[in-house]
């Protein structure tokens, strides 16, 4: 690896419909990212961004800002927003082996109306990874799977080959150092926020102390007062002299695992909404370091690691590896005994939707009855509703 390094800065967010907060709080909060995402397009031509691999959103904000589909296709299609491939992120070994077929399904379905899916099967939560996600992607005209759980270092580097069981096979991708978001962790909280790095989940700074600058607002209410807080004027104490030091140590960690000059500098925190600061972070970058650091896409970053792979090592099967070395590829066996009454109903649910209503809808449609399409797609897109890894898990 003797060439120059090429740094893929890839914003995004990671969004949890409800999770920390009920599912009608939290799309106040999508409906605020969503414009200011707009803003951030309307006024740097070169963002761009990825809404989280999953479609479901889309109908979300859509539900309560109707009039902005044109604008969030003319997005899509200038090449600058990734929608899908997904309709909602599931936990895959909740749910049956049908259910992940047709989320994929509906959520390609729903892109289309927008421009069309991001062609990468991006998958940033779920416990591990089913053997068949191979030969599913595969189905959809997708040759490349991007994940982080359950996939560990000990087992292939960050670019792979994997291998289903009836021989079908995709690039796959492992998350760096932090996953979602390590170029945030090792280089935007330092230069914008003068926060320091943490290397592991014991290490982190997440502690607020209420003398510090920036209005923090915590909720207090029985749920939530150990852990959440809001800063409502956060404090920017942005740094450029510190890009070039923050970027030498992120790129000495993801070089513990990757194969090629192509670095995947993800930047997609949780519920974290876009902001001009990242953006200039790296234009700065550009012209105070040596590396070729530049706004990019996962579509291109992988077109990119694919050219330039060579002999990658294959794993087959599922990914449910134990961790051994580095943080957050865990998988965390507790998800299949939580959950249980959730589990119970979407596992009859599925029964009937699967076994029942759509066999007998299709008999009744051979004798000459219509067949009850938009009933059946509501069906399924309610059933999916319960299948995030924060819902299900």
């Amino acid at each position: 690896m003797s060439e120059r390094y090429h740094l893929h800065v890839i914003f995004g967010t990671h969004w949890d419909r409800e999770w920390l907060y009920s599912f009608q709080e939290t799309r106040m909060k999508l409906v605020e990212l969503m414009e200011r995402l707009f803003e951030m397009f309307e006024k740097h031509p070169q963002y761009k961004y990825h809404l989280d691999g999953q479609s479901i959103l889309l109908e979300d904000y859509l539900e309560v800002r109707p009039e902005d589909a044109k604008r969030i296709k003319r997005y899509v299609e200038e090449g600058r927003f990734f929608i899908g491939p997904w309709y909602v992120l599931p936990d895959m070994f909740s749910v049956s082996g049908e259910s992940i077929l047709r989320n994929i399904f509906f959520g390609i379905k729903l892109c289309g109306k927008f421009g069309g899916a991001m062609k990468v099967g991006y998958s940033p939560t779920g416990w591990g990874q089913p053997s068949q996600m191979p030969q599913i992607w595969r189905g959809f005209g997708i040759e490349s799977a991007s994940c982080y759980r359950g996939i560990a270092t000990h087992v292939v580097p960050a670019e792979f080959l994997w291998e289903a069981p009836d021989g079908s096979t995709v690039y796959g991708f492992r998350f760096g150092t932090h996953p979602r978001y390590g170029f945030g962790i090792y280089v935007y909280r330092q230069v914008v926020l003068g926060r320091k790095i943490y290397r592991s989940e014991d290490d982190r700074d997440t502690d607020v102390p209420w003398e510090r600058m920036g209005f923090p607002f915590h909720t207090c209410d029985e749920g939530s007062w150990k852990s959440d807080y809001f800063e409502l004027q956060p404090e920017v104490k942005y740094d450029k002299s510190k890009i070039s030091e923050t970027l030498k140590l992120f790129l000495g960690e993801q070089l513990k695992s990757a194969t090629t000059p192509h670095i995947n500098c993800l930047h997609a925190f949780d519920s974290a909404l876009p902001n001009p600061y990242e953006l200039q972070l790296v234009l700065d970058a550009t012209k105070e370091t040596e590396y070729d650091i530049f706004v990019s896409t996962l579509p291109d970053y992988v077109e990119a690691v694919k050219a330039s792979l060579k002999e990658p090592k294959k794993v087959v099967g599922e990914l449910r590896y134990p961790v051994k070395d580095g943080m957050f590829t865990q998988t965390f066996g507790c998800m299949v005994s939580s959950g249980i009454p959730i589990k119970k109903k979407n596992f009859l649910v599925e029964w009937r939707l699967q076994k029942w209503a759509e066999p007998f809808a299709t008999i009744a449609w051979v004798l000459g009855k219509d067949y009850p399409e938009r009933f059946l797609e509501k069906a399924w897109k309610f059933l999916f509703q319960a299948h995030p890894h924060d819902t299900i898990g």
